[in-house]
Order: C-alpha cells, then sequence, then structure tokens
C-alpha cells in the first residue's frame, strides 16, 4: 500500500519477430522483456531520509575509525549495538552480565 504511488503500468506487446521464433525461443524473448520491466519505476531513486539511520552510519564511521579497522562484523555489530542502546544499561550492567 505504501508504494502504490511508484507502480507503474507493465504491458508487453507481442511483436512479430517472437511470432517468427521457435517455441523455446519464444519463451526465453519473454522472460527477458519481462525481467526488464520493473513494476516499481525509479524505487532505487529515492533518498533515505530516515535520520536514525543517518545517525546510525554517523556512529559507524566514528566507532570503524582508522585505528579500528580490524574490528570483525560481528564486534562492530556488537560495539554499535551497545552504542545505539546505551541508554537501556550502563556500567553496573555490564558488570553483572560480565
Amino acid at each position: 500500500a505504501a508504494l502504490r504511488p511508484f507502480e507503474q503500468q507493465t504491458t508487453i506487446a507481442a511483436t512479430a519477430e517472437t511470432t517468427k521464433l521457435g517455441f523455446a525461443d519464444g519463451i526465453l524473448e519473454r522472460r527477458k522483456v519481462q525481467d526488464d520491466t520493473n513494476a516499481y519505476g525509479q524505487l532505487d531513486a529515492i533518498p533515505s531520509t530516515s535520520n536514525a539511520a543517518e545517525r546510525l552510519f554517523s556512529m559507524a564511521r566514528m566507532v570503524l575509525r582508522y585505528e579500528r579497522n580490524r574490528l570483525s562484523p560481528l564486534m562492530l555489530e556488537m560495539l554499535l549495538f551497545l552504542k545505539v542502546n546505551s541508554k537501556y544499561w550502563d556500567v553496573t550492567t555490564v558488570d553483572a552480565v560480565i
């Protein structure tokens, strides 16, 4: 429902060339035409405007700086999770867990 304004009508016209092709060639040609059509036009051009996403990427840039470029993806994810959710924990919580 949210993507309905971006939906485009897709029509696949049968050309005279497809009738000259064999059955298998016609199917493959139809598949090529169908794969090229996109039900939602310019959907990949919509910029992300979410402030939360922008803040997360900014925070990730601060965590994964030049000195920390060898962090594993799992460790980076854990650090970002803790940093984003810092209002839910403090030093005593971490001490109790460890």
